[in-house]
């Protein structure tokens, strides 16, 4: 707690020494006032004392810009009614309601309250203290009390609107015995769709009698192939005007995140084994079996890169292209690639059934707002890689450069 008396010690002194001077009815009124000041700061200050708070949170896992309740109870154990200013926050979160609320608590009362908060960022965010502050007798002293709670709030990612299915299944070879079978996993239900001439067995009997229409079940298909997904945070040395590129790499990690996390959602969600590895100022990794994807995403929410890396990507490449197989599907997104890279992707093209290369050097376009002129022209390094596309798409690594101006699904929908 802290305490602000100046004003109580300045109108107590004034009066003590206007006492000394001028004994007369008007000195004991302003002694007696001084002494009423002194007394209500005392009774206030141990009420504020025994004042306890409790406060938590409705969810500890956001998403960048999701709303969630903060909820607070204040409990009053005092003989007096309290008049407050109540202050939720001081740290840099969103907040639907006024950063003050006056609060008013009676003699054993207790208050109630929730806000709603969000975040524009993605990171691990606390909340910070909660503040009370009381003005006492004719504004004559003022006490505060903070409140320090430890909720920690992850938060995940913005995802972006995006469908992508450009994974690669295993493929049964024709006349060939094999113990893997691509087949429909019947207990993935995908979706209901009208009947079409589709065979007896994949009628919802009870959803088509409830409709009085016929109606079939869709079901997942079994994917073999893991997707490697490799994502560089990091602003490779080979690239000049460094300055410059420091914030369009900011930004750039930012929109990267958003795809990575869109493309592991959806694919953790038709049970497609995910490697992913996130190369900035470490390495990190992340495999993890089943539908879950929501442990990819709280390594997404606070991974970074740096703008002077101490990590090769083209070794890191390296290391993992010898655990390749080539039922798997591999995926790089960075800023820029370099010569360096080159023969890795090649090599990594040899030994898996598909690599994707997507560079986003001024990030891109929000499905939500309209084309516009773009004046931005590609830095002379990346004019120079776009040569080079035509060599790697004949041996099948295909290539997609996002321009400012594109969105992200219309890129991956450009891929075969």
């Amino acid at each position: 707690m802290s305490y602000d008396v100046k004003k109580l010690i300045l109108v107590s002194v004034v009066t003590l020494l206007y006492a000394l001077i001028f004994l007369n009815k008007y000195s004991l009124v302003a002694i007696s006032i001084s002494i009423l000041g002194w007394l209500d700061f005392l009774v206030v200050r141990k009420a504020i004392e025994r004042l306890s708070m409790k406060r938590f949170v409705g969810s500890t896992r956001l998403f960048v810009d999701e709303q969630t309740d903060l909820f607070f109870e204040l409990k009053n154990p005092s003989m007096i009614t309290l008049n407050l200013k109540f202050i939720p926050t001081f740290e840099m979160i969103r907040i639907s309601d006024p950063k003050e609320i006056d609060v008013t608590l009676k003699p054993h009362g207790i208050w109630k309250n929730s806000i709603k908060i969000s975040f524009g960022s993605r990171g691990k965010k606390r909340i910070g203290e909660s503040l009370i502050t009381v003005r006492g007798f004719f504004d004559l002293f003022g006490i505060t009390k903070s409140f320090d709670f430890k909720e920690d709030i992850l938060v995940f990612p913005k995802m972006i609107p995006a469908s992508f299915e450009k994974e690669v299944l295993k493929e049964i070879l024709p006349g060939r015995r094999t113990s893997h079978k691509m087949l429909e996993d019947t207990s993935y239900l995908k979706d209901i769709r009208e009947y079409n001439g589709q065979p007896m067995n994949r009628i919802h009997w009870k959803l088509s009698a409830k409709y009085n229409d016929l109606f079939v079940k869709e079901f997942e298909n079994t994917s073999l192939g893991k997707v490697r997904i490799f994502l560089d945070l990091n602003l490779p040395w080979s690239i000049f005007s460094r300055r410059v590129w420091s914030d369009l790499r900011k930004y750039y990690e930012e929109n990267s995140i958003s795809a990575v996390a869109t493309i592991i959602k959806e694919l953790k969600e038709r049970n497609t084994p995910v490697e992913l590895t996130v190369i900035g100022k470490k390495v990190w990794k992340k495999e993890i079996h089943g539908r879950d994807w929501v442990s990819y995403h709280e390594m997404l929410a606070q991974v970074s890169g740096t703008d002077s890396p101490e990590i090769d990507t083209s070794s890191v490449l390296e290391k993992i292209s010898e655990e390749v197989n080539l039922n798997e599907t591999v995926i790089l997104v960075c800023i820029h690639i370099t010569d360096d890279e080159l023969p890795v992707l090649l090599k990594l093209r040899a030994r898996s059934s598909k690599v994707i290369v997507f560079v986003i050097p001024y990030g891109f376009r929000d499905p939500s707002s309209k084309p516009f002129r773009s004046y931005i022209t590609f830095h002379q390094d990346l004019l120079k890689l776009l040569k080079k596309v035509r060599v790697l798409e004949e041996n099948h690594v295909v290539i997609r450069v996002v321009g400012e101006n594109m969105t992200f699904q219309e890129v991956v929908e450009s891929v075969p």
